[in-house]
């Protein structure tokens, strides 16, 4: 008998023990801020509907919102607007017929642009950390809504959530990964990259985003210092590989659930690549800045996303890569 009252007294123990390190190991990183954002503002747990494990999440500033998006952005025809140099970095968006220009300058400090493009809403994103620019449509349970800088991260990547479930989506795959949403993804418009002075050239009746009201001066230095000339991360990843520097920039496609990224340099070399890949022949193009993936046969286009080799790498370790030769 007393060896039955041991046995139930172990057991007693040891749930609440493991239910303890369960719920220990599922928070979130806050770094040390006052307010949780996952679980304080946002009401997030364990048991939320989700797609990640909530210890992968990190807190990278104090509030929701600490990287304020811009709303109402303002712009300006490209010819008619003064305030760069010529080798400052441009991110280029064309949908429905019209061209806007994205100053990476202001994309740093801002990170998410609510916009349209001749009345249909696109919000245009940018993570310095992934070096990552990604443009959605942001239609959720068939409204259109704003997105917000939810000041959390998953494999570095920026985490944005929505204005109407409130639910976390990953910058990099458009996917909701935490919240009603989980599971669902963004439709994607592929984007591209040229210096202020390529894309005046390119570009000369487009529209450019201009500066927020208020000093230039925090605009003109890069956020994260020398962040972008190093091998550091600022925040942990799930996988890493070594074929490529981690900060190598790379051509990210999605084929019908196979992964495929080609190194920029090796992509600006040839201007073209053609291969047979996903039981498709696919060519892919760079163009004025802007890459376009599409099958040879029928021009079905696929969406294209340019980043950092560790950031593609860290969502699709299954990914093939084409690079230069050594």
């Amino acid at each position: 008998m007393g060896q039955i009252n041991f046995s139930f007294r172990y057991i007693y123990i040891a749930i609440p023990t493991t239910l303890l390190f369960l719920f220990i190991s599922e928070q979130s990183s806050a770094r040390g801020y006052e307010v949780d954002i996952l679980r304080e503002t946002f009401k997030y747990s364990a048991q939320s509907k989700r797609s990640v494990s909530l210890q992968d999440i990190h807190q990278g500033c104090a509030k929701v919102n600490c990287i304020q998006s811009i709303d109402s952005p303002e712009f300006a025809r490209v010819d008619e607007y003064n305030e760069f140099r010529n080798r400052d970095i441009m991110f280029v968006l064309t949908y429905r017929g019209e061209t806007k220009i994205y100053p990476k300058q202001i994309m740093q400090l801002h990170e998410v642009v609510n916009d349209k493009f001749n009345g249909e809403p696109v919000v245009m994103t940018y993570c310095p950390l992934c070096g990552s620019v990604v443009a959605f449509i942001p239609k959720i349970e068939n409204q259109y809504t704003h997105l917000g800088v939810s000041g959390l991260l998953h494999n570095s990547d920026l985490i944005l959530y929505d204005k109407i479930t409130y639910s976390l989506w990953q910058q990099v795959t458009g996917k909701a990964i935490v919240g009603p949403q989980t599971g669902n993804r963004l439709p994607i418009i592929s984007s591209g990259i040229g210096t202020w002075e390529e894309v005046q050239h390119s570009y000369p009746k487009a529209k450019v985003l201009k500066f927020p009201p208020g000093s230039r001066k925090r605009y003109r230095k890069p956020l994260y210092g020398n962040y972008e000339n190093t091998n550091k991360l600022m925040f942990p990843v799930s996988a890493t590989d070594a074929r490529l520097a981690g900060k190598t920039f790379v051509y990210g496609i999605e084929i019908e659930g196979r992964y495929l990224a080609l190194e920029e340099t090796y992509l600006k070399r040839k201007r073209f690549h053609v291969e047979t890949f996903a039981d498709r022949v696919i060519r892919v193009e760079l163009e004025k800045g802007q890459v376009k993936a599409f099958e040879a046969k029928t021009q079905e286009e696929f969406k294209v996303i340019r980043l950092y080799w560790f950031a593609w790498f860290a969502f699709h370790p299954t990914t093939e890569l084409r690079k230069t030769p050594l």
